[in-house]
């Protein structure tokens, strides 16, 4: 045993080694590749014309709602734009190819952008010298296609095809044709499935000496390298989750919650570590400290910097787990649903020790969100992928309990008995789903805007009438010239002050956005008086309005500037607190965690049946080895 870690570690040790050189050399061998300009500007005037964040499959341009949005179809053009501008680089010719593969200096964002290895320009660049970003979209989804019926025919012919339907659907769940359509999202996306098809037609070479731990030590390096931080656990999990459905259950499931243990660490590891090598390269290469920079995206990222609670952390989890309330995601889990309940009612079901590991590399997704918590709300269009994984194991399990699988035990328990566990996990999911709140956000920051100018002798009033009466966060716009005083907000019900809220222009950061709890409790539907004054501060503010055409938040009405009337409403948000869900909403949770309870009771069942056994004297079925 020692010497197997020993000789992994001595593996990983040389893959380190080996793919920081490689690494750096494929990078400045693709900066040394003229780039052909006519071509280069065709590929940027495509991108540079879309919106920022269009969604699938209708396009349209809602760049700002789309961010914050719940579609599934959500497209990142503005990080293909940054991909793009990176690997097109023709305003630094005169750097050599070595400070330019360190710096990824950055047209559309104007600055460096070097604590990323950006490894996605070795291929992009040479790329772009034969086809435009239009037809690398249609070679993306060509490539996908081909890919995923490659890999849907193995697991059918290995496993047959339950297990070839639970392939097919955690494709469908990733919305294929944003998959297509970002470059953004591939790169995790094709190092998941390339390796998934690899553990899947060398699943017996992978266990034999723990040859997985530099495989997934490998396939971290490979995530750090490509990715700008999407959805990378899914190239962990997936891989993972398939290499143990292809092997089947074996013994009492302790095997297998080791690998999930080592493969996780290796993974992390080697991710982790990679991304180091950038830093350190980069600092000794530019002269200059990009381990800080990094170490402050990193405490900005994981949210120690906005210190937030632990209940901001668990919001994250349900924020990106929204996404999945989509119509034709929540029917396709339903129909998994509807078909292992009834499976489970008529025939019973089949003890798989898998299903420890399962739902470890289940709750991983959960895990990810808590710890990076200020990414995954920023970015839950499409760090949600992650996701993925979780929904991946649970099809996992229920393909092993309800899928006839033979190397398990069939449970024979009597039909009263399945019956009453069911309907007990059905009243538990409807009363939660029923008992279920959640917060709502309205905004109208995605609207066409203009700026008004607010000195400390001003006073910008509004119309304002609260959709519901309880107002947990409030936000503003501003652009500041001067960082002294304050932005007081008041509320009046005719001449009686009701609340006030005051935003420090100290320390607001550099968006124009700021957004505070306020805990204001007003009448539904009320009209107030909303006073904005800037305080403290002798220079000025622009407040942002809304254009005069432009006019989507019921909230606000009639805007006066010193009496006299002024266009548009207050750029803003406002998160109205614990509102009862929706039915479509409710009827999707209670899908979800009828799914989730029933996997959780399939390992209770598990855990009782070793214990049983175990007090008999006995092992596990023989044919569960």
């Amino acid at each position: 045993m020692k010497n197997s870690i020993l000789k992994n570690g001595i593996k990983c040790a040389v893959l380190m080694a080996a793919g920081t050189v490689i690494g750096t050399l494929l990078l400045v061998l693709a900066f040394l590749i003229p780039v052909d300009e006519e071509k280069a500007w065709e590929s940027l005037d495509i991108i540079v014309e879309e919106p920022s964040y269009p969604a699938l499959p209708i396009v349209g341009d809602l760049t700002g709602m789309n961010t914050q949005s719940f579609y599934p179809g959500v497209l990142d053009n503005s990080s293909d734009e940054i991909m793009l501008f990176t690997a097109l680089d023709m305003a630094h010719t005169e750097q050599d190819a070595l400070y330019r593969s360190m710096s990824m200096y950055n047209g559309y964002m104007g600055k460096e952008y070097s604590y990323y290895w950006h490894g996605y320009v070795s291929i992009l660049r040479p790329l772009l010298c034969i086809f435009s970003y239009d037809e690398l979209r249609f070679l993306n989804a060509l490539l996908q296609l081909i890919l995923m019926f490659v890999l849907v025919i193995k697991v059918w012919q290995k496993r047959g095809k339950v297990y070839g339907a639970v392939m097919f659907t955690s494709y469908v769940l990733l919305m294929p044709i944003a998959l297509m359509f970002s470059l953004q999202y591939t790169w995790v996306f094709y190092i998941a499935m390339l390796f998934s098809l690899l553990l899947i037609t060398r699943d017996g070479w992978a266990a034999e000496k723990q040859r997985y731990i530099p495989v997934f030590f490998l396939i971290g390096m490979l995530t750090s390298y490509f990715d700008m931080l999407t959805y990378p656990l899914f190239t962990w999990g997936i891989p993972l989750l398939w290499w143990m459905m292809m092997r089947g259950p074996e013994g009492r499931g302790k095997k297998r919650v080791v690998e999930v243990v080592a493969s996780g660490i290796s993974w992390i590891l080697g991710y982790g570590i990679f991304w180091g090598m950038k830093w350190c390269l980069g600092t000794l290469v530019l002269k200059q400290d990009i381990i800080q920079s990094a170490v402050d995206e990193i405490f900005l990222r994981s949210g120690i910097e906005e210190k937030l609670t632990m209940a901001e952390r668990l919001e994250a989890a349900y924020i990106n787990w929204k996404h999945y309330e989509y119509l034709i995601y929540a029917l396709i889990l339903l129909i998994w649903l509807v078909w292992g309940l009834a499976k489970g009612l008529r025939k019973g079901w089949t003890v798989n020790y898998n299903i420890f590991a399962y739902c470890l590399v289940g709750l991983s997704g959960v895990v990810w969100f808590f710890v990076l918590s200020n990414h995954t709300l920023d970015h839950h269009f499409f760090t949600h992928r992650i996701y993925g994984v979780s929904i991946l194991a649970f099809l996992a399990a229920w393909a092993g309990a309800f899928g006839g699988d033979s190397s398990g035990r069939r449970v024979w328990m009597g039909w009263k008995t399945r019956s009453l566990a069911v309907l007990l996990i059905v009243l538990v999911s409807v009363g939660g789903a029923f008992l279920a709140r959640e917060d709502i956000w309205a905004t109208n920051g995605y609207a066409s805007y203009h700026r008004l100018r607010l000195t400390a002798e001003d006073e910008l009033d509004m119309e304002f009438r609260p959709t519901f009466a309880n107002i947990k966060e409030f936000g503003i716009c501003a652009e500041r010239f001067k960082e002294a005083g304050r932005i007081e907000v008041s509320i009046l019900d005719g001449d009686e002050l009701v609340c006030r809220e005051s935003f420090p222009l100290e320390g607001w950061g550099d968006e124009a956005y700021y957004i505070k709890p306020v805990g204001w409790k007003l009448k539904k539907g009320k009209e107030y008086l909303m006073q904005i004054r800037l305080l403290e501060n002798d220079g000025t503010v622009d407040i942002l309005m809304t254009d005069e055409t432009d006019l989507p938040m019921n909230e606000y009405g009639i805007s006066t500037m010193n009496g006299e009337a002024v266009e548009g409403q207050l750029v803003s948000g406002v998160v109205y607190r614990r509102f009862p869900l929706s039915r479509r909403m409710q009827l999707f949770l209670i899908t979800t965690w009828m799914g989730i309870a029933t996997c959780l009771a399939l390992a209770i069942y598990a855990a009782y049946d070793i214990v049983r056994e175990k007090a008999r004297g006995k092992g596990p079925a023989a044919g569960n080895a």
